[in-house]
């Protein structure tokens, strides 16, 4: 009957319908099967396309299914499907995605979902009346019983996106060339690989979907992704990084992610909700790309961050805070960008670094810094890379690119392709360099392959040719030895230079000794084990204070030297606060906490103090220290409390404030291997070995018979001494040298195993005595004093 539009077969008794038996009827509108026993039910997508009304009520029914369905999106008639009083506990995602398009009214009522609010089959029919209440009669339950979260962390491979193909056994959902706008919501969620290749996503949305919580690989080569996650996206996965004072354990992105490919896309740089699907990366892909800064201040910290690539973009200002950020990186390639010049010190920052590539820039020197002879690759680098590629660049002097000290760590070196000029001087001090001290490395086989392009005679020829070296040899025979009044002008101007350097220093050093007394120079504390993090400080405070943190505390200890995390460089919006506060912590040496009225309503402030003091339980050398603000609040809570109270703190009234904070922080650059002891420092110590010498000897006298005082405490300011010496006190030498011995030990934080001190040194009081301290290492350090000696001979000033 192939022109019928209405069919009643109802209470029938039916207990099997085959779903072909309506294939030719094209024109029917309504079908009722209610009333029969139909347990399970199939039926054609074809008659689906057709149908008006459809009504299979009061069956008994199991299950539905939907077979023959279109891949396309299926154009249908349908306005109203009656489903109640059966058995369903879930409906097919297919019938499902034509009821959703269709917008059909739906009656679900007297069925079973009550014992499927946890099953991922549910989530079509939770989406859909979620989305269109008013068109589900029954569903008054579905949307507040059914748990969406928990539910899609136990769908199954059946649940395959529609447009993609899955392979369980490599646990892998492709769904590459499916002209996906956004990340498929729902998922095997088993799935460890997806690959998105060559679709129009504009960005990642999508990925926070909880099926996706144990992917390790997603590859999206080939889209339209400006931005990687749009803002204020809220995932769904266990926080695997979580402490035990968070309390944010289902807000996070994919956390076993590993390998993010974004290769040909249209991405610029990173935002703060991008930080969020980093963080756990060891392997990020953005070759070809409109990368032009990497913005390192967004965030903070990819600590897990292995390889990066960085290929054929447009980066022409890389600065070195630019890859602090990953200081376990091993592998990075800047290659087809638009640099100048490479960061001085870059490895210093990445000192895992073990592959460097460069090559295809605008390249003419290593670095623009000129006061040290060696180029940024052998300044304080540790571990130099196995292979670093500089071709196709715009090198001209080869003894400019590498300093010859760690050339022989290299494995692999590629200069090729670079405008080397080859004037006798470069090929004279090179060839003796590479062939004569450093032959059988990576530099050798760099230079073999150097192709000269100046002077024009030598063009084309290898820099290591017997014809280049004939040629210099000739011309160096042909140069006449210098004149002896050259000589002798050369010797008179080498005089005035030293005689002239000699006076400086000579004034400098007054001006110095006037203040200081001692300086003891040191290799990093060993048991500081903070030495290598990136920043001296990081800054805890409420946002209502940045303008005063900024102006009376970021600038002035930048502006000595300092490395400061604060605000937002700390702790990003947006991103996991936990993550945050972890990487704040761990990159800082010292942590120094604005106890102000507003820190009390700073919400996630008591967190932070409590990771720090638990690092400076477990980590020696790192500090907490509170800064206490006028507006301090009588009460405090407990941490607040435990570094405000019951230790010692700075106080902002203190005009020395800043000197006060920067005694805690480790000296910044250079100068942390300097230990200075001040003329303050040195008479509170000889006043604490008067009184230990007093209460050994049981020697009664006054205070001010040795040590006249302008002030009450002799620590708080400079002392003055009488005409009465130190040396005349009748103190110990040895006592003096073993608690002197203590003090630096101390201050040094290294163990010494032996100090000595000869008695002329200390009783004599010569304008010079030295203490000499063998430590652990079986170094010997020195600790230089001087004094003044009044007219009869007695000691006034140590």
């Amino acid at each position: 009957m192939p022109a019928l539009q209405y069919l009643d077969i109802s209470f029938s008794k039916l207990h099997h319908l085959e779903p072909s038996t309506f294939q030719e009827n094209s024109k029917l509108q309504t079908l009722n099967v209610a009333g029969n026993e139909l347990i399970s039910l199939s039926l054609d997508g074809g008659l689906l396309q057709h149908l008006v009304h459809l009504n299979i009520s009061h069956c008994s029914m199991e299950q539905l299914r939907i077979e023959n369905v279109p891949e396309e999106t299926m154009q249908t008639n349908l306005s109203l499907v009656d489903l109640s009083h059966n058995y369903l506990t879930s409906l097919p995602a297919s019938f499902m995605n034509i009821i959703s398009d269709s917008h059909v009214r739906l009656n679900i009522s007297e069925n079973l979902w009550n014992k499927s609010f946890t099953l991922c089959s549910l989530y079509h029919l939770w989406s859909y009346a979620t989305k269109h209440p008013d068109m589900i009669q029954g569903a008054q339950n579905l949307s507040s019983c059914f748990r969406p979260d928990e539910a899609l962390k136990k769908c199954g491979w059946e649940e395959c996106p529609a447009t993609c193909s899955c392979d369980p056994r490599t646990k892998t959902v492709n769904c590459s060339s499916s002209d996906l706008k956004t990340v498929p919501y729902l998922g095997p969620s088993d799935a460890e690989i997806l690959l998105l290749k060559n679709n129009t996503l504009l960005n990642m949305s999508g990925i926070e979907s909880p099926v996706w919580c144990k992917l390790r690989t997603v590859i999206a080569d080939g889209n339209k992704i400006s931005s990687i996650m749009p803002p204020d996206t809220m995932g769904h996965c266990i926080c695997s990084d979580h402490d035990d004072f968070d309390d944010e354990e289902g807000n996070c992105l994919p956390q076993s992610l590993k390998k993010l490919s974004l290769i040909h896309n249209k991405i610029t740089n990173f935002s703060n909700s991008d930080c969020k699907l980093l963080y756990s990366l060891q392997e990020l892909h953005l070759s070809d790309n409109k990368v032009e800064h990497l913005r390192s201040h967004v965030c903070s910290s990819l600590e897990h961050l292995e390889v990066l690539l960085l290929d054929n973009n447009a980066i022409s200002d890389l600065k070195e805070q630019d890859v602090a950020p990953y200081p376990n990186l091993r592998e990075l390639d800047l290659s087809f960008n638009k640099m100048v010049i490479l960061p001085y010190r870059i490895f210093e920052f990445v000192p895992r670094l073990t592959g460097l590539n460069v090559s295809n820039n605008n390249l003419m020197n290593i670095s623009t810094e000129t006061s040290f002879p060696e180029t940024p690759f052998t300044y304080k680098v540790t571990n130099f890379p196995n292979k670093l590629d500089l071709s196709n660049n715009k090198f001209e002097k080869i003894d400019s690119v590498l300093g010859f000290k760690y050339i022989p760590k290299l494995k692999e070196l590629l200069v090729d392709n670079n405008p080397w000029k080859c004037h006798c001087e470069i090929v004279n001090r090179v060839m003796a360099q590479v062939f004569q001290k450093l032959r059988h490395t990576a530099m050798v086989n760099a230079v073999e392959s150097a192709i000269c392009q100046e002077p024009s005679d030598m063009k084309g020829i290898k820099m290591n040719d017997r014809q280049i070296s004939e040629v210099c040899s000739k011309n160096c025979t042909k140069k006449d030895s210098p004149s002896n009044s050259e000589l002798l002008a050369t010797i008179v101007a080498i005089l005035i230079i030293v005689i002239l350097l000699g006076l400086v220093i000579q004034i400098t050093f007054q001006k110095i000794r006037q203040k200081t007394f001692g300086i003891l120079w040191l290799p990093p504390a060993r048991n500081d084990a903070t030495h290598r993090r990136n920043y001296s400080v990081c800054i805890v405070h409420a946002w209502q204070d940045n303008e005063m943190v900024k102006a009376d505390l970021v600038d002035p200890l930048k502006n000595l030297g300092y490395s400061v995390l604060w605000n937002d460089s700390a702790y990003p919006p947006g991103d996991n606060v936990s993550a945050s506060i972890e990487r704040a912590v761990t990159n800082s040496r010292r942590m120094l906490v604005v106890a102000s009225n507003n820190l009390m309503i700073y919400e996630n402030a008591k967190r932070i103090i409590e990771r720090g003091l638990d690092e400076e339980r477990s980590v020696p050398g790192f500090k907490v220290v509170a800064l206490v603000m006028d507006d301090l609040p009588q009460r405090l809570y407990s941490v607040l409390y435990e570094i405000v109270v019951k230790r010692t703190h700075i106080t902002k009234m203190n005009s020395n404030y800043i000197r006060a904070i920067c005694n805690i922080l480790p000296a910044p650059g250079a100068m942390q291997n300097i230990i200075t002891f001040t003329e303050t420092d040195l008479y509170c110590f000889l006043l604490q070995q008067w009184e230990k010498a007093k209460k050994r000897k049981h020697q009664r006298a006054q205070l001010q018979d040795i040590f006249p005082v302008q002030n009450s405490d002799p620590c708080a300011g400079n002392a003055r001494s009488s005409n009465t010496s130190f040396c005349e006190s009748g103190i110990a030498v040895a006592s003096i040298a073993d608690d002197f011995w203590e003090a630096v030990c101390s201050r040094s934080q290294r163990k010494c195993s032996s100090v000595t001190a000869t008695e002329e040194q200390l009783q004599a009081c010569s304008n010079h005595y030295t203490l000499q301290i063998s430590c652990e290492d079986e170094e010997v350090i020195q600790v230089e004093g001087f004094s003044q000696v009044n007219s009869e001979g007695h000691c006034t000033h140590l």
